[in-house]
Order: C-alpha cells, then sequence, then structure tokens
C-alpha cells in the first residue's frame, strides 16, 4: 500500500494529506498555527472508506480547487484496481454536488491508478498515473468535468492512455497557463534495459502535443541504468522543472531536469540541461520540487548515515537543496545551498514541498521511530 504524505499541489501550511490503513485514506489540515484546524472534519482529520469490506483505498496526491474545496485522487483494491477521485467541502465533509456523493472510481483499462491531480483554469480536473493490462503498464491520463463526470471532449470520452513500448507510469503532473498539461514519469526500455525520465506534454483535447521534441515525448537517461521523475513544476517563462533520480547500485543522483518549451534541454541549465547532486549516503532522488518567485529550485531528497560502533544504526532525514536559475547551488540558502532537517530518534523522508505566497518554504513527510510512523511532519524556513 502506498504509504507517502501527498500533496504535489497543496496550499502550503494548510493542505498535508497522505495514504491511510486498510480501507480508509485521510485527509488532515492544518492552521496557520501549525496545528490542526478545528473547523474542518474532526478535529482536522477526515478518513473515509469508498467502499466496504476487506479493500484497500489509497490517497496518492491532492489539490486545492481555486473555490477551497479538496481533490484527492488514488486508488481502490476491489476486484479490480481503480482509479478513485474524491472532492470535500471546505470543512472536510464530502461535497455532494461531485457525482452526486463527493466520490468517482474511474475503470479506465484493467488494473489503474491515479497518482497525481492538477486543477485546470477553468475547473476541471486531470488526473496522471497508469494502467495495467496484459503484463504491461501505460501512461494514463483522465479529465473530470467539475461535477465529476469524465469531460467526453477529452481522448476517448475523457481518458488518454499512452503506451510507448515500454513499462510507463505518471508520477506527476502540471497544467500549463495554455491549457496543455504536461506529464512526467518514467519508461523502462526492454531492448536497452534502461528507465528513463519521460515527459509528455498533452495539448488541451488529450493529443499529444507535436510541437513538443517533435512528438509529444521526451525521454533522458542520466547515469546508470535507472533514471526516474517524481515531480514537475512550471516557471513563470513556460521551461518545464523536472525533479527526480538517476543511477545504479554502485551510486544514485538526485536530479533536477530543465527543458525548454520546445521539449529541448535547457543547455543554461548547469551546461546541459540538467543538475545532478550526490553525497555518502544518499538514499533517494528529488522526491518533490517547487518554484519560488525568483525562479530559484527548492527540492528535497533523503539521506542515509550510519552510526559508529557499537550500535551502526542507520538514519535517513531530509536533505532540502536551492538551486540558482543556472542549475547551481543558491550559497545564500543556509551558506552552501543544502539544509539537513532530522526529528528526533528515528528515519525521517519529505514527500513533498510547497512555497508559501511570503516565500517561506513548507516540507511534509514522515518519520519512524520504534517501528511507529508519523504521518505529517512539515518544517517552515
Amino acid at each position: 500500500m502506498n504509504m507517502s504524505i501527498i500533496g504535489h499541489a497543496m496550499r502550503p501550511a494548510t493542505l498535508l494529506s497522505y495514504a491511510g490503513f486498510l480501507v480508509t485514506f485521510t485527509v488532515f489540515q492544518t492552521a496557520w498555527a501549525d496545528h490542526p484546524n478545528p473547523a474542518f472534519g474532526e478535529d482536522g482529520w477526515v478518513a473515509d472508506q469508498f467502499l466496504i469490506g476487506d479493500v484497500d483505498n489509497d490517497g496518492n496526491d491532492a489539490a486545492l480547487q481555486a473555490d477551497g474545496k479538496i481533490v484527492v485522487v488514488g486508488e481502490n483494491d476491489g476486484d479490480e484496481q481503480d482509479t478513485i477521485v474524491v472532492r470535500y467541502n471546505t470543512d472536510g465533509t464530502l461535497d455532494t454536488t461531485f457525482d452526486g456523493n463527493g466520490k468517482v472510481r474511474i475503470d479506465a483499462s484493467g488494473d489503474d491508478y491515479g497518482n497525481a491531480v492538477a486543477i485546470q483554469a477553468d475547473g476541471k480536473i486531470v488526473v496522471a498515473g497508469l494502467s495495467y493490462s496484459n503484463g504491461q503498464s501505460d501512461f494514463m491520463l483522465l479529465r473530470l468535468n467539475a461535477d465529476g463526470s469524465l469531460d467526453t471532449g477529452f481522448g476517448n470520452d475523457g481518458i488518454v492512455v499512452t503506451d510507448l513500448s515500454g513499462i510507463e507510469e505518471a508520477e506527476d503532473v502540471a497544467i500549463q497557463a495554455d491549457g496543455k498539461i504536461v506529464v512526467v514519469g518514467s519508461t523502462f526500455d526492454s531492448v536497452a534495459q534502461l528507465t528513463k525520465i519521460t515527459v509528455l506534454r498533452y495539448n488541451s483535447d488529450g493529443s499529444l502535443d507535436n510541437s513538443f521534441d517533435a512528438d509529444g515525448v521526451a525521454t533522458i537517461a542520466v547515469d546508470g541504468d535507472s533514471s526516474d521523475a517524481s515531480s514537475v513544476a512550471l516557471q513563470a517563462d513556460g521551461k518545464i522543472v523536472i525533479g527526480g533520480s538517476s543511477g545504479d547500485f554502485s551510486q544514485s543522483f538526485a536530479v533536477v531536469v530543465r527543458y525548454n518549451t520546445d521539449g529541448s534541454l535547457d543547455t543554461t541549465f548547469d551546461g546541459d540541461g540538467i543538475a545532478k547532486y550526490t553525497t555518502q549516503g544518499i538514499a533517494g532522488g528529488m522526491d518533490s520540487l517547487a518554484v519560488q518567485a525568483d525562479q530559484k529550485i527548492v527540492g528535497i531528497t533523503s539521506v542515509s548515515v550510519f552510526s559508529g560502533a557499537p550500535d551502526f544504526v542507520e538514519v535517513t532525514s531530509i536533505r532540502v537543496l536551492r538551486f540558482n536559475t543556472n542549475g547551481s547551488l543558491d550559497t545564500g540558502f543556509d551558506s552552501d545551498g543544502i539544509a539537513d532537517l532530522a526529528v528526533a530518534q528515528g528515519d525521517t523522508h519529505g514527500t513533498s514541498i510547497a512555497i508559501q505566497p511570503d516565500g517561506k518554504i513548507v516540507v511534509a513527510g514522515q518519520n519512524y521511530e520504534f517501528n511507529m510512523l508519523d504521518f505529517e511532519r512539515y518544517f517552515d524556513f
């Protein structure tokens, strides 16, 4: 079951959401004073079942609408794995104007699930994930109208499945100012035996945008045999910034890749469009990133450090990095562009980052200690 805190599109210090256990998924809302908001659900919490019975419901991402309503996407494990979309009112109650009961279950093709969600300017809801059938997974994209119905003007009755002849999965989605949709994820090339970062751009009708790298798809293998994208953000000038990972068993990197609007790598960014970061004990990729108003890029990764004798305990902490617009680390951020965050004892993992209107950086994540899990930790820089 997916246990990551969700929030690719969360509002800073207001909405921190994550997957729940067994038959529920849970949404948690904080107040600006960094305490649970008692006006939301029950003491700041909402937990919902999608179906009755021994069924897992996992929330993978959340987005905030302009009217303050909260859209959560994920997956439902019934007889078949399907995408679920749920919308809450600002007080945490289910929004019954959304498909009658606040909940939509979508069977795109075979087993499928939503990993990410973004809201268009017109209120339509875009969900990205994967569709799996016959031993093959493909990129999946859905668009719903504001009332929860599938948008029949998008793709095939609201559903787009893109097969690039590999094993594919979408991890994040963003909407450009012109309405085009950017999806990032990974593709496993069985011939080359490589996993590649993959960026797709769709027109507003769900067709691939041929003005982006000639066919709407750009792929890149950075280092080693595995390169994956986990997050995407758009700059004010339209350039596309991607956070991810690359490497193999011998060495791994957190990477930030920047593309021009035409799908070419932006060589003004660290010389080749790719900024890589690694250090002793690095444990993860660039799991989430955001672009500040000044266009500097902030991302989070995880670093594991082993203590010495006699315990030899591995402790994982969150590492926040800030990059200048040219791809170099910003030494004005904690003197070297790097800030480490650890919570008491145990392992701390960051899963989402966002920028407040005042420029402060909010990080959400998890802390594991003594076989226990604290779902929500957030830090304000």
